[in-house]
């Protein structure tokens, strides 16, 4: 119990902190967060506080509600960061935002932002919030948000993959090729193909109606053939399938073309090992 204290102070000091020094947020929409006071800070939960004031609220006196919405939406995502959010290894982008809103707050009045992770996958993140008047606790409104996580460092290359179609065991990427996936010579290396392939075949086992996929497990062994280059600028369309799916291993082949003339750039195969699900000691 003491630990839990300890650490909850410690992210709810270090947030605080992040808050207090982002001084480029007094010029942006951002600003009304830099405002906002922690009040705990936990790894899935955050609790903020906002006081209203003349420059928030409409002819009516009553907050804007889509100042709320703004506040709502930034610090939901921050939750996910907690108390290392000056370390994390990926940038987040709104891809799907829904609010209701049940009361109204007026000038002078405190309102409350309660938010919570509900579900992490290696790209998405899933979110809620409630906001509550701090004099009387009533609930002025809800929300709900879907994160598209941009990983930085190694995975920053799935940056620019988009989705193009997906069923169980099908799936169609297209890839942007830019300048900081090319080799000495001007076109895309050979590594950066190689590394698409092995990473977007293992997603053939995700299931595109929700954020589960198969347990973890390992490349075993890769082949690729590559036919031809890609420059930058070019986009490149990834087709994955797999082709069998056993209890320990799963095979799978992609082949990677030149969206602008249908020129097959490279081909591979790829045999993966699947992990045995991991049996709970309690």
């Amino acid at each position: 119990m003491t630990h839990a204290s300890t650490d909850s102070q410690y992210n709810k000091e270090s947030l605080q902190k992040y808050f207090d020094s982002q001084h480029d947020w007094n010029t942006s929409l951002m600003k009304y967060c830099k405002r906002c006071r922690v009040v705990s800070a936990g790894t899935t939960h955050t609790v903020f506080e906002f006081d209203i004031t003349k420059d928030v609220v409409d002819e009516g006196g009553y907050v804007a509600r889509g100042t709320v919405v703004t506040i709502m939406d930034s610090l939901m995502s921050i939750t996910v960061w907690g108390s290392h959010i000056q370390k994390r290894n990926y940038t987040a982008v709104t891809s799907d935002f829904s609010s209701t809103f049940m009361d109204n707050a007026k000038l002078g009045d405190t309102l409350v932002f309660v938010n919570d992770t509900v579900k992490m996958s290696d790209f998405k993140g899933f979110f809620k919030s409630e906001v509550y008047r701090k004099s009387d606790n009533a609930l002025i409104a809800t929300g709900k948000q879907t994160l598209i996580l941009k990983i930085k460092g190694f995975y920053s290359l799935f940056n620019d993959t988009k989705v193009v179609y997906a069923e169980p065991g099908r799936m169609k990427f297209e890839f942007l090729v830019t300048d900081k996936v090319l080799n000495g010579i001007g076109i895309l290396h050979g590594g950066c193909t190689a590394t698409l392939v092995d990473v977007l075949l293992l997603m053939v086992g995700w299931k595109p109606s929700d954020t589960t996929r198969r347990q973890g497990g390992v490349t075993v062994d890769m082949t690729i053939a590559y036919m031809n280059t890609a420059n930058p600028g070019d986009i490149l369309i990834i087709n994955c399938e797999e082709l069998r799916l056993g209890k320990t291993l799963s095979f799978c082949r992609g082949e990677v073309y030149r969206k602008s003339d249908g020129a097959i750039v490279a081909a591979a195969q790829q045999t993966y090992a699947i992990s045995p699900e991991q049996k709970s000691k309690l």
